[in-house]
């Protein structure tokens, strides 16, 4: 008799648990817009009484192969896409309200979280030449090596110097030292290597710190509630004459300069406008914590 009740509260709990992770798993891809499903895992044993109370230990989610224009809204519609390889979300001491939930209310708060997108050396260049960014980075173990070629006069200039990547204003920037140039000052050539780009959101979250690792940018942001809900999308401004959104800093000299990049203008989105909607799907949303 207790084997058997053994045997059913270890079924019970293997299907809710599988249950509980494939919803989960659904949201994200349909979100995200994932070709493949995400793994996630709830912690929290007994499950049954853990999803009773609305309490867990953790929720990770791991996926693969995202692009931030496939889940963009807002001013992020006109942001340069960028390519992540790989992102875990993972949130600590969860709490919910199990009635909410069965009535469909699908939210999650937590003690203490954090999301981290790695982006690869390939990816991180892409988007850089898409933002009209001429300057090629290569990751190393505890530095970034920058190289770029200007141009004047008919000739041309290789420069190139070392430095790391912090975030600062919801920008990534680089600024070079140990900087080589042939035939150009130490100046041109630092302006010439100096970054600040501003980065998309990614599905809501701002990253707050960057990381580099051989051959990866790692963007991170701390996150303290996952929601599953539908989102609010800000009503697309009305824009006649389109002013660029996103500037490479740059200085103008009499000395050979980089060379020029096609042109790429994009708008630069209003506020919120009253007329906003919600999407008549539910998605869900990282809120960064406060």
């Amino acid at each position: 008799m207790l084997l058997a009740a053994t045997v059913v509260v270890a079924i019970t709990e293997t299907y809710l648990r599988g249950a509980v992770e494939a919803e989960i798993a659904k949201n994200l891809k349909r979100y995200y817009n994932l070709e493949e499903l995400p793994e996630v895992h709830v912690d929290g044993s007994p499950f049954t009484w853990r999803l009773v109370t609305g309490s867990f230990d953790s929720i990770t989610a791991d996926m693969k192969d995202l692009d931030t224009s496939q889940f963009a809204s807002g001013q992020d519609r006109f942001a340069t896409p960028l390519k992540i390889t790989e992102m875990r979300i993972s949130l600590d001491e969860i709490s919910f309200s199990p009635l909410n939930v069965l009535g469909g209310q699908k939210a999650f708060s937590a003690k203490s979280g954090e999301l981290e997108a790695h982006v690869s050396e390939a990816s991180l260049n892409e988007f850089m030449k898409a933002s009209g960014i001429r300057v090629h980075f290569s990751m190393g173990q505890s530095e970034v090596v920058a190289k770029a070629t200007l141009t004047g006069q008919g000739q041309t200039f290789p420069v190139e110097g070392k430095g790391t990547f912090v975030y600062a204003d919801n920008s990534i920037v680089f600024e070079p030292r140990e900087i080589k140039g042939e035939g150009v000052s130490e100046q041109v050539a630092m302006n010439a290597l100096k970054v600040v780009r501003p980065m998309p959101s990614i599905g809501g979250v701002r990253p707050t710190s960057v990381e580099i690792a051989p051959g990866e940018l790692i963007l991170k942001a701390e996150v303290s509630t996952f929601t599953f809900e539908p989102v609010e999308q800000e009503t697309p401004p009305e824009v006649t004459l389109p002013t660029p959104a996103e500037s490479v800093t740059s200085t103008s000299s009499p000395s050979p300069t980089q060379s020029p990049a096609p042109s790429k203008t994009t708008a630069t989105p209003s506020k919120k406008s009253p007329s906003a909607t919600k999407s008549p799907s539910k998605s869900p949303t990282a809120t960064k914590k406060n």
